[in-house]
């Protein structure tokens, strides 16, 4: 990777726009990140703001301009060759590309991700969701990120793509190098292991096909030709490495929020069709994500000049809070008309796994409420990265017996 000069300005970038901001620190410390770097960017930070750290990068804080970018890919490229930063191998598989061809490469694992695809898979996660609860309810406690958030999606993934479990922890670990360690080479790294872990199992896939996420990569093509083994590979890690971690960050911050607010936690419990007005608004207030942009060639954006090859980082962690975008938005209402977001993204780039993961949160939060008639959090340490989590969350409540806490469960169960 070219060395980008610490702590240096380019010479197009006007000293009024510039802002130290770091987004790998900036959320530690804060019981709740996406509002405090909000208020913090949002009140002394001009919109779109150039940082020194990281290498040096634009950063966009505002709902619409975001969404004007993600609708502009012929100027905000996916590309690597517009984004020093990204140039990793292997080359995320679509995400890495433009449309059209991004669209195009999207339709090969499209068939997994569809709201058909996860009504199929719905029984097994609600079972999941039932046994992973039922294992820590007696106990009165549990340390959240580990014995649920980070098993959870991670495991619901792992049989769609028909992985052993045994190889989990990992996997994890690579996932959790890449999205969180702000040195370049170990992200690097961390992508490569996991990289070569998946190409000997699309070997395998290729000799011997299911009816898995991997064998449909392994055996697939595209219209006018066969997908390329880097095209496979691409495909199959960035599934991995999104698979493996955005569930467990949004997760855990929900289950954060409902553990400080019992009262929010409360009107769940007493009326769990709110569910889904609890989810949007939840997802609006929590969203965890770093999207990264390169400019195509020089041009002028919202009166900015951008030149080609400069980085630009879409802090859509906190673009749910936008005032300008949406009314009052740090009260938490479940009854809100509409909880706009952009946490999963916009446009043709818009989150594959949108409706699993939605339905996996969903889920989770409907038998975790039948269960647990309020809980509380006692601690908990959140980090920075390309996506922002809780590292660890430590809750309690009011532990019945085991035999009164299988009682209580509906029948359907």
């Amino acid at each position: 990777m070219p060395e980008a000069e610490p702590l240096m300005i380019p010479a197009h970038v006007p000293a009024d726009l510039v802002f130290d901001f770091d987004y790998f620190q900036a959320p530690g410390g804060q019981d709740n990140p996406q509002l405090a770097v909000a208020r913090l960017l949002h009140d002394r930070a001009p919109d779109i703001f150039f940082t020194p750290r990281n290498g040096g990068h634009w950063v966009v804080t505002r709902y619409q301009d975001a969404l004007e970018i993600w609708r502009q890919p012929e100027k905000f490229s996916s590309d690597p060759k517009f984004n020093y930063e990204k140039r990793m191998y292997p080359r995320f598989t679509p995400l890495q590309y433009d449309p059209p061809e991004h669209t195009e490469l999207r339709r090969v694992i499209n068939p997994f991700f569809t709201p058909a695809a996860v009504v199929k898979l719905s029984s097994g996660i609600r079972q999941l969701a039932c046994d992973l609860i039922e294992s820590v309810g007696p106990r009165g406690q549990c340390e959240f990120v580990g014995s649920i958030a980070s098993v959870y999606p991670v495991t619901i993934f792992l049989q769609m793509a028909n992985v052993p479990l045994s190889d989990r922890d990992f996997m994890m670990r690579q996932v959790d190098r890449y999205f969180r360690n702000p040195e370049w080479a170990e992200r690097d790294k961390a992508r490569r292991v996991l990289g070569d872990y998946l190409a000997d199992l699309l070997v395998e896939r290729a000799k011997t096909p299911g009816d898995d996420l991997l064998s449909l990569i392994a055996t697939s093509r595209l219209p006018e030709r066969p997908l390329t083994p880097d095209e496979m590979l691409g495909m199959a890690a960035v599934s991995f490495f999104a698979g493996l971690d955005t569930v467990v960050a949004m997760l855990s911050f929900i289950m954060h929020f409902l553990g400080e607010h019992p009262a929010h936690y409360q009107r769940l419990v007493a009326n769990r069709d709110l569910i889904d007005d609890v989810l949007e608004e939840l997802v609006r207030a929590n969203g965890v994500t770093i999207n990264e942009r390169g400019a195509s060639h020089d041009f002028d954006f919202k009166g900015i000049r951008f030149r080609q090859g400069d980085r630009v980082v879409l802090l859509t962690a906190i673009l749910g809070d936008d005032k300008r975008h949406t009314a009052d938005p740090e009260t938490i209402d479940f009854e809100r008309e509409v909880s706009p977001h952009l946490a999963f993204g916009a446009g043709a780039h818009r989150c594959i796994g949108s409706h699993l993961a939605r339905f996996e949160i969903r889920t989770f939060l409907d038998e975790w409420a039948q269960r647990i008639p309020s809980f509380r959090v006692e601690e908990v340490t959140i980090s920075g990265g390309t996506v922002w989590m809780p590292k660890s969350l430590s809750l309690t409540w009011d532990a019945p017996s085991e035999r009164s806490f299988r009682e209580s469960l509906r029948p359907e169960n």
